[in-house]
């Protein structure tokens, strides 16, 4: 290898020989976790792992394996999230935009709850 040589995304992930640089994925598990609405404990037994794992891997303190990053799409059901990782998409701008649709969502239902709700708790008083 060459030294100062760059590496690609996929060369990192797949953590080959030269490639000192490490992708973090730490925010995004946690942002796909949550957005998913499971635990770390939940996320632990759809993955086989310990809930210490989990919270490492959510915190980059052990490296991420190919085989836990499909898994972990497949138990989030978000495997479009990681395959843009894949294909280049950083994931920190990842993180950012997920984060800026779940706010939009809570607007949303915070503005449409009132209007829906009520028409909800009417129709079942007339039934």
């Amino acid at each position: 290898m060459f030294k100062g040589r760059t590496c690609s995304r996929l060369e990192h992930f797949l953590g080959r020989k030269g490639c000192k640089e490490q992708l973090q994925f730490g925010a995004l598990l946690r942002k796909t976790r949550k957005m998913a609405g499971l635990t770390q404990e939940e996320m632990a037994e759809l993955m086989h792992m310990s809930r210490p794992n989990i919270s490492k891997l959510e915190r980059d303190e052990i490296e991420l394996k190919a085989a836990d990053l499909i898994r972990w799409a497949q138990a989030t059901d978000m495997p479009q999230v990681f395959a843009s990782v894949l294909c280049g998409v950083d994931p920190a701008i990842l993180t950012q935009f997920l984060d800026q649709v779940m706010n939009f969502a809570q607007l949303v239902g915070a503005i449409i709850y009132p209007v829906v709700g009520g028409y909800v708790d009417v129709m079942q008083i007339n039934r």
